[in-house]
């Protein structure tokens, strides 16, 4: 599939991204609608998940997608053009989570690799597994990195922009990710790894290639991982 039109990241951009990202929020409810998490699948769940729990955790998310879907378009009304395009981009998204977790898995088999968090794992659930990738992205990159970039874009050099964007939505995710009741252990592995990987260099893909692109492989992979791997 060829890539549908490179074009520099805007506004317009991010908003249809969170369209994009809105049938994986409908599906998260769908989901948890079907089969809610007991007991054990909660106490499995990705920490950020574990850590809003007690504000409604799962339908938090969908809550959360819902209203992002509705103000990120309202705010911009992108045009067909946009998204069209985004919609290419989150196609190709979808595909490139698909290639690659069908891949590790003929790779390694049905046990998921240490360098990937147990979480995204079958033990929480597949609600629950799709909704720390779409909440993920829901708070971090259509909300703090968006934040970042569209504000400092307006001052400094794109370039420079994607960076701090990048450094501090990781900063963010990896603290994020130890509040309680799951975090707390500030392991340095943990961190950094969450910081540099799912943080900033996903949220330096979300504005260099297309955010479509990436809310759509983000959450792809969390909705594909619990289905190959326990």
């Amino acid at each position: 599939m060829a890539a549908p039109g490179a074009t520099r990241v805007d506004a317009d951009d991010i908003a249809a991204a969170a369209v994009v990202l809105a049938p994986f929020v409908v599906a998260v409810g769908v989901l948890a609608a079907v089969a809610a998490p007991d007991a054990a699948q909660r106490a499995a769940a990705d920490p950020v998940l574990q850590s809003v729990a007690p504000a409604g955790g799962v339908w938090l998310v969908v809550g959360l997608g819902v209203a992002m879907a509705l103000a990120w378009p309202a705010a911009r009304r992108p045009d067909a053009a946009t998204l069209r395009r985004a919609l290419g981009w989150g196609a190709l998204g979808a595909a490139a989570a698909a290639a690659v977790t069908l891949a590790l898995r003929a790779a390694v088999g049905d046990h998921l690799p240490a360098f990937i968090p147990a979480e995204e794992s079958a033990g929480p659930g597949l609600a629950q597994g799709l909704a720390a990738g779409v909440g993920e992205e829901l708070v971090f990159r259509l909300g703090v990195a968006a934040a970042v970039y569209l504000t400092l874009a307006r001052r400094l050099p794109r370039a420079a922009a994607i960076a701090a964007a990048a450094i501090v939505t990781g900063a963010m995710f990896a603290l994020a990710h130890e509040l309680p009741p799951a975090g707390g252990s500030f392991a340095l592995d943990h961190v950094v790894t969450r910081a540099l990987i799912p943080g900033a260099a996903m949220t330096a893909a979300f504005l260099v290639v297309h955010p479509a692109f990436l809310v759509a492989a983000h959450a792809a992979a969390h909705l594909l991982i619990p289905f190959l791997f326990r």
